[in-house]
């Protein structure tokens, strides 16, 4: 057993050798002449089981020798990333500890704005509230902390959010299910004039307006609501975010100043026209979820009524298709809303086919300097790309997430490169399917000889059938432009 422990202590140190050995020679020739073919770091360990004619017996030396380097870096890379690991989890609560301390208390209360602002909830300012005595006291100073009221709140609460928030405007939410005994519209409901977002998620809205027709929110923003069916009544001159549930739109003025509008519909009919929000001349972010929606319509809007394609500068659009029925509702919502020229596009096909991407003219729809696209289904990545770099000039950033996706061999064989000198950046996430040839066929047609012209970045995320060895050779041969990443991206 005493020899086996020497023996073993042996091979290290003989292994540790040859580490330091490679550093020596690193340090003496530099880093490339360091790792040329002929260069051997330790003793190379007698080979007499068969005799190798040259070049082939320096080779298998050379090999042997390299892998002996690895096999001790891969040791030490795995002790060092212990001890690292183990470090930062003692140091994270420490450094978080003297970071907050030495935080001057007006900065720290810019940072609980901030984290309020970030969240559409209640639950931020009394988390911050309850951390310490110090958190409290900076909190409760913050009054743009306390102008998010709930329905859910006890009349204490509200009374006390009340106080702390000043004259600053409010964030009113509506719950479903009002706190029972809470007389939250009648301390509410005066203070209209101030409200700068309403959520509503069930509560009777009714009872928070006044017995006018026409109910006035002077500094209302930002409105998020179920169901909405008076909204067209109300008396909104400021407002320019709504986010809709149902078949409820806002009325054509509302429409009109509008520069963010986020719309879900689930299995209801829907009319194109009233998609086309050709209204909203200051739309700049349109996000519509459709899940099982239908139409009976299938041209819907003349050609005269649609402006002209990419005529509508905007910052994004985003498309959440869930089981669209195609030829009804999809693609004649996808001419309709052919005249929007987003700088990024965002669509996600999930249980439908990819049929979505297209009009009802048969031209693919997405067209931006950034395409996303989360597609659940099979679809040929090369094709889609080709079809997107034809028909958007302008494209210069795709980002494909599809389990399914795969690359066709008679695209990969057909393609023309210079169809792809517009594009800069390709991710590939989560594409399962495709295995290391897909990607050395894409990178084949992709990549320009010149580094400097077409496509600059190659990125493989999270990729299943794709082995970081493969990826390795491959940049071996097209460069530090092909980049990879077995963690997720979200």
């Amino acid at each position: 057993m005493e020899d086996l422990r020497t023996l073993s202590r042996t091979s290290v140190i003989d292994d540790l050798d040859h580490l330091m050995g490679l550093l020596a020679c690193v340090k003496r020739m530099g880093w490339n002449r360091a790792f040329e073919d002929g260069v051997l770091y330790g003793q190379a360990k007698p080979d007499s089981s068969y005799p190798y004619a040259e070049p082939l017996h320096s080779h298998r030396e050379a090999l042997q020798d390299s892998k002996i380097c690895m096999e001790i870096l891969s040791k030490v890379r795995n002790q060092l990333g212990k001890k690292i690991r183990t470090l930062k989890r003692r140091c994270a609560p420490l450094v978080l500890e003297d970071g907050i301390r030495r935080l001057p208390d007006e900065l720290l209360a810019h940072i609980f704005e901030i984290g309020h602002l970030s969240t559409r909830t209640c639950a931020y300012s009394l988390r911050a509230s309850h951390v310490s005595s110090r958190f409290r006291q900076v909190a409760i100073r913050s009054r743009l902390l306390w102008t998010r009221l709930s329905a859910g709140y006890t009349n204490d609460q509200l009374q006390t959010f009340l106080s702390r928030a000043g004259n600053l405007p409010l964030d009113v939410i509506l719950v479903k299910h009002p706190c029972d005994g809470c007389t939250f519209p009648s301390l509410v409901g005066p203070l209209s004039s101030r409200w700068a977002s309403l959520t509503v998620t069930g509560f009777q809205h009714e009872t928070m307006t006044s017995a006018s027709e026409t109910p006035t929110y002077p500094n209302l923003k930002y409105v998020s609501h179920y169901s909405a069916h008076d909204l067209g009544k109300w008396n909104t001159p400021l407002l320019s975010h709504y986010v809709g549930r149902g078949s409820t739109m806002p009325n054509n003025q509302q429409l009109s100043q509008i520069t963010h509008l986020e719309l879900h519909f689930h299995a209801t009919y829907l009319d194109i026209r009233s998609l086309a929000f050709y209204q909203a001349k200051n739309l700049q972010n349109l996000s519509l979820s459709l899940t099982r929606c239908f139409s009976d319509h299938r041209s819907p809007l003349e050609i005269k009524d649609i402006p002209p394609p990419h005529s509508f500068n905007s910052k994004k659009l985003k498309l959440i298709i869930v089981e669209g029925k195609l030829q009804q509702l999809i693609q004649p919502l996808n001419r309709a809303l052919l005249y929007l020229s987003p700088s990024e596009v965002d669509i996600s096909l999930d249980k439908t086919t990819i049929g979505c991407l297209y009009t009802d003219s048969g031209e693919i729809f997405p067209c931006g300097s950034t395409i996303r696209l989360r597609i659940s289904g099979s679809c040929d990545l090369l094709g889609i790309l080709e079809g997107l770099v034809r028909r958007c000039d302008i494209v210069r950033s795709v980002h494909f997430d599809a389990p399914m996706g795969y690359v066709s061999a008679k695209k990969a064989e057909t393609s023309n490169r210079g169809d792809f000198s517009s594009l800069r950046h390709l991710r590939l996430q989560n594409c399962d399917r495709l295995c290391g040839e897909d990607v050395k066929a894409m990178a084949r047609n992709l990549f320009s000889d010149d580094a400097d012209v077409g496509l600059q970045s190659l990125e493989i995320i999270s990729c299943k059938n794709i082995s970081e060895d493969y990826l390795l050779n491959l940049s071996d041969d097209v460069g530090e432009r092909l980049k990879w990443s077995f963690d997720p991206i979200l």
